[in-house]
């Protein structure tokens, strides 16, 4: 057994496999409860260090503490405890990152091995949808404006009225996000920052976990001159964040006003603002299995932050945004045998047709690659508008 089998043990375990799907509202609470208790027995049982032991026990208790807070109606306080939790873990290594070298996209392999001399860039893409095909430009590719905050729902990391830009590593992402669209109304842009932002990453699942522990018991973490104890020991905190953000309750109907499964995920999103972060990363929920999100199916909440702005938050002019392609129109092109199979490595399979199908063998895929070489011929100069 490795030195880090502990990490095997508990985190890999089937009890943590999320997304943890509820059938109802009011069973959120007691189901965290219990996870968050399991995952603290798992670790006493596996002997896994004092020091992760002791770490994850502050966290779970903090989590539990600040969910009775807010449904007794002490917001404040909910929103205190966790603002002091998330900036004791952003003080971790790889908790906070820039997009381009975060875990969550690139994985432990590019993080920690020589892997820089392969494909590694985090891709970006951001989806809308319209009741038939339409024409649209950059212009309606950004963020919900604020003078529309009445359309805001609430959203796992965003709150009703205050505006986050999703974006996804890939555009098949997007499409399940949007609870799989008919061809017609899917529109994607591919996105790309024109400046640093910093993140919190809480995109790290079991098998991140796994493939680290093994990447250091064997010394081959080339590039990486971290302490791997207290690598370790964030990816642990940080998978448990991951786990308690990881619920999705059964609705059957499209709008809900209030969502328990919401509340953490919502003032951990608050918190990494206060700490003057610029969002989260975190796995596609829509998933059965988080363990099958990297790469493929990585989100990316921005916030939009308002200083009096009419519509646009200043993020406008912080990224730069390809012309948007709708789907059912892009599969009426004779896609080119380089963008259909063109492979990326440590790529899944995705679940489509009731099949599973290698995702380089996918529209999606070839759709990724077209909108990214578009980005690449047809930015608009860095001194213009954005939409």
């Amino acid at each position: 057994m490795g030195k880090y089998q502990w990490i095997r043990d508990v985190f890999t375990a089937q009890e943590f496999d999320a997304p943890f799907i509820l059938e109802s509202d009011s069973a959120y609470l007691p189901t965290l409860k219990e996870k968050m208790k399991l995952i603290n027995l798992s670790l006493s049982k596996n002997n896994a260090p004092a020091p992760v032991c002791a770490e994850i026990k502050d966290i779970t208790d903090d989590l539990i503490r600040a969910m009775d807070y807010y449904y007794r109606g002490d917001i404040g306080k909910a929103q205190d405890t966790i603002y002091r939790m998330v900036k004791r873990a952003a003080k971790m290594p790889l908790a906070v990152s820039q997009i381009e070298n975060s875990i969550s996209f690139i994985g432990p392999w590019h993080r920690f091995e020589d892997y820089r001399k392969k494909d590694s860039t985090a891709r970006l893409f951001h989806a809308r949808l319209s009741p038939k095909v339409v024409n649209y430009t950059r212009n309606d590719m950004m963020h919900i404006p604020f003078d529309k905050r009445d359309l805001i729902q609430p959203q796992r990391f965003s709150l009703s009225g205050l505006p986050c830009y999703y974006l996804a590593s890939t555009s098949y992402c997007c499409w399940i996000e949007m609870d799989r669209p008919n061809e017609s109304e899917f529109n994607v842009s591919a996105v790309r920052p024109k400046r640093p932002f910093k993140i919190f990453n809480l995109g790290v699942s079991g098998m991140t976990m796994e493939a680290a522990a093994e990447i250091f018991e064997e010394g081959r973490s080339f590039t990486y001159h971290g302490d791997p104890d207290q690598t370790m020991l964030s990816l642990a905190c940080l998978r448990v964040l991951a786990l308690a953000t990881s619920f999705r309750v059964k609705r059957y109907t499209p709008y809900v006003s209030f969502k328990s499964e919401c509340i953490l995920s919502q003032l951990i999103m608050l918190a990494v603002k206060r700490l003057n972060l610029a969002g989260i990363a975190y796995f596609s929920k829509c998933l059965n299995s988080d363990s099958d999100a990297f790469p493929i199916c990585v989100n990316l909440a921005l916030f939009a932050p308002y200083e009096g702005e009419g519509k646009e938050s200043s993020i406008c002019s912080d990224l730069e945004i390809s012309e948007p392609v709708n789907y059912a129109e892009y599969k009426q092109m004779g896609i080119p045998e380089r963008e259909m199979e063109r492979e990326r490595p440590n790529i899944p399979e995705v679940y489509l047709a009731s099949k599973n199908v290698f995702y380089p063998r996918t529209y999606f895929h070839a759709l990724d690659y077209y909108l990214q070489q578009s980005l690449d011929i047809d930015a608009p100069p860095k001194n213009a508008r954005r939409g």
